[in-house]
Order: structure tokens, then C-alpha cells, then sequence
């Protein structure tokens, strides 16, 4: 028998970073009653807002808040750490920091416009066959299992392998880009640094790098290259971008462009199957994966949170918030806020604002990769609908995965018939 639920919010969020079942397995109890009772929630190093209004604010205000880690949170992590881990730890911040999304104007839009070459509509309109080929491919080996993990077997390697295809990655790169990713996905969740996944983290962010340098070579010695990687790799130089800021970008594209899809299309079949007459009517008609997709993401978003950086003190909801805090804007919670959806709680493909989800962001921030993990969902949902219309789960209780920003399940056990 699971534990309690835990009674205060400080409690619950504690539970909530420890990856109590009870919370793991449904935060959203905890986002309402922060709402309600504390909107703007101090706890720990970070303030969290949680009311849809206070972070579509917040992220298109870019003079109360920017992207860039604060230096004051860095100094205390750095000042808790010995003096050769530290090392390792400012070398996972200079990674990151060189990222996209940890930048703020005109570095980010510098970045962003180099980016958004390749990501053009008629560009990821043109991701569809690929992405349908690879999803048959997929699907023609689950089905002959019979019985399967749905993650392990298709959420995952769908969009990982749309990535491969996008970047130039050969397949056999599939496993190490997979522990990579989440060793740093391990990392990133602590509230503080645990030495050994530091130490794991470095190694994981080295290994991407000689990768990618791997990749460059080839491009540049043979003129290899898939579109998208060609693209950023001759927008190397003065006028564009700099050879950390590649290695970032690759990282990036190659992390949150498969492990966030992987969970949109989990937590999606998983709300779907808890919805029979929803799953028929996508059976029937599939073009109903438009919505499928828009609702997926406003119920059970993949990334929960959002971390932004206080440039000046302010007051919200009677709570002051410092210049240097680290503010959490809660995606999970603005989705499920009942002052913007009515019955936030229930899955309804036919709500008519169910897009105005804040799961990619909004704003200058607003995710680069949106319209293609949208098109992946799509193909996902409609494909297993129109293949296998008696897809059910099987065995018992679910396990979600040990991450508390990037929700998800481990492992969906289904029967296909």
C-alpha cells in the first residue's frame, strides 16, 4: 500500500522532489491547493509560480525575468561542493551555458535565427514521411510481439531516431545518446548535486562532444551530412555561431527533441486508453490527432517547470520575489488552472482552448521544436489508432519515471490485437 499523501504544500513539494508514488503518480492535487493558497510559493532556493495569468506573464517578460542562471544559485551549489568536483560542475555549467535556452537577447536570437533555418513550416512538413516510415518500421516489430512496452519499443525510439535522421546520426549511435541523455536528465532533477551523477554528467557531456566533432569532420572532409546538421555546422564562424555553442545546440536538439516527445506520446496513449470512447472515435476518424496532441500536452505536459531568473525585486501576490531568485514557472499547474480551463481535470479532445497549453511556452522563448513533435504526435496517435484499435494496457500499477520536471512513465505494458 502506497504512503499518505503528504499534508502541507512544503511537504508535498519535498514529496514531490523525492518521487513519492502518490505524487509522481498525480502532482496535480498538490498544483491546485498551490494555487489557491499560494500562488507564488516560496520553497527551498526557488519561488514557484502556478497560476496560468502570472507565468503567460512571465514569459514574455523579458525585463523582470531572464534565462540566464543566476550567479548567486551557481556560488551556492559550487560553495557545497569539494574543491575537485567543483571542476566538473563548472564544466557542466559552461556546456550549458553556451545552450540556446540558457541565453538571453542578443545571443538568443542570434542563436535562434540560426536554428530556425532549419526549421522552417515546409521543412518539418517535410519531416512526414520520414517520420511515418519510421513509425510503420517501429510498429511492424511491436506488432509482432504481440504483447509490449510501449515506451521502450516506440515512444522512445520514434522521436530519437526522427532526430537521427534530422542530424546525421548514424543508428548505432541509439543506445549511448539514450544513457547520455538520461544521465543528465538524472542530474538536472536534483534539487542538489549528487557527486557521482556530477561526475556521470561530465562524462556524458564529453562524450556528446567528441560525437559531434566526429560528425563536423565527416561534414566537413566528405559533405555528409543531413540538412539540418549542415546547417548549423557552416553557420560556424564570427558572424554565427561558436564551436560550444555547436556542441550545445547539438545536444540540446538532440535532448529535448526526443525525451519531451517520448513523454507527449506516453502520457497521451495513457490518457487515451483511460478514455475509451475518445480512443473509438480517434479509431474512426483520424484526424482527430490534431486535438488528441493539443489535449495530450495541456493534460499531462512533459516538462513541468520552467526556470527563469529575477532581474529586479517585485511583489506578486503579496509575496516578494528578489533579483537572483530562481523562479520555477509551473507548466503542469498553468494547464490544469481552472480560471483558464473549465474541468481542467477531465481529458477533452473537443475543449475549444485546449492549444492555449503553455507545454512548449510562449513568447521569445516559445519551443523551436514545437511544430515537429506535434507532427510526430500526430503520426503516433492516428498510425496506432488506425493499426491497432483494441490496443489495451496490461499489468498493474505504473511507474513513473524518477524525474520530477520531465514527467513520465517508465515502461506502459499494452496487448496489441
Amino acid at each position: 500500500m502506497s504512503a499518505p499523501a503528504p499534508t502541507s504544500i512544503d511537504a508535498g513539494l519535498a514529496a514531490f522532489f523525492a518521487h513519492h508514488r502518490v505524487i509522481a503518480e498525480n502532482p496535480y492535487p498538490l498544483y491546485r491547493r498551490m494555487r489557491q493558497e499560494s500562488a507564488v510559493h516560496r520553497f527551498g532556493r526557488y519561488v514557484y509560480l502556478t497560476r496560468y495569468a502570472d507565468i503567460h506573464a512571465a514569459l514574455k517578460d523579458t525585463r523582470r525575468f531572464s534565462k540566464v542562471p543566476a550567479p548567486i544559485r551557481v556560488e551556492q551549489v559550487l560553495a557545497e561542493l569539494p574543491p575537485a568536483e567543483a571542476g566538473g560542475f563548472r564544466e557542466v555549467l559552461d556546456y550549458e551555458a553556451a545552450q540556446m535556452n540558457r541565453k538571453d537577447d542578443p545571443d538568443h536570437a542570434r542563436l535562434r535565427r540560426i536554428a530556425h533555418r532549419a526549421f522552417t513550416p515546409r521543412w518539418v512538413a517535410s519531416m512526414e514521411g520520414t517520420i511515418q516510415q519510421i513509425t510503420d518500421e517501429l510498429l511492424d516489430a511491436v506488432a509482432a510481439a504481440g504483447d509490449a512496452d510501449l515506451i521502450s519499443t516506440f515512444a522512445y525510439p520514434l522521436p530519437l531516431l526522427v532526430i537521427f535522421a534530422m542530424l546525421g546520426v548514424p543508428r548505432e549511435h541509439q543506445q549511448d545518446v539514450r544513457a547520455w541523455s538520461a544521465t543528465i536528465e538524472e542530474f538536472r532533477d536534483q534539487e542538489v548535486p549528487d557527486l557521482d551523477r556530477l561526475a556521470a554528467a561530465v562524462e556524458a557531456y564529453r562524450s556528446f562532444r567528441v560525437m559531434v566533432q566526429e560528425l563536423v569532420d565527416l561534414h566537413r572532409d566528405k559533405g555528409r551530412s543531413a540538412e539540418l546538421f549542415g546547417t548549423l555546422v557552416d553557420a560556424v564562424g564570427p558572424d554565427g555561431m561558436s564551436k560550444e555553442e555547436l556542441v550545445s545546440m547539438f545536444v540540446l536538439l538532440l535532448f529535448a527533441g526526443h525525451v519531451t516527445t517520448t513523454n507527449l506520446v506516453a502520457n497521451g496513449v495513457l490518457a487515451l486508453l483511460g478514455n475509451r470512447a475518445t480512443w473509438d472515435r480517434l479509431c474512426d476518424g483520424p484526424k482527430l490527432a490534431d486535438a488528441v496532441v493539443e489535449e495530450a500536452l495541456r493534460f499531462d505536459a512533459p516538462v513541468q517547470f520552467n526556470p527563469r531568473t529575477a532581474r529586479e525585486d517585485f511583489e506578486l501576490h503579496g509575496v516578494d520575489v528578489h533579483a537572483g531568485d530562481t523562479v520555477r514557472l509551473v507548466f503542469g499547474s498553468a494547464n490544469r488552472d481552472e480560471a483558464e480551463f473549465a474541468d481542467p481535470d477531465r481529458f477533452d479532445v473537443d475543449r475549444d482552448n485546449n492549444a492555449r497549453h503553455l507545454a512548449f511556452g510562449f513568447g521569445p522563448y516559445f519551443c523551436l521544436g514545437a511544430a515537429l513533435a506535434r507532427l510526430e504526435g500526430q503520426v503516433a496517435f492516428a498510425t496506432l489508432a488506425r493499426r491497432f484499435p483494441a490496443l489495451e494496457r496490461t499489468g498493474g500499477e505504473l511507474e513513473w519515471r524518477p524525474t520530477g520536471n520531465l514527467r513520465g512513465v517508465a515502461a506502459l505494458p499494452v496487448r496489441l490485437r
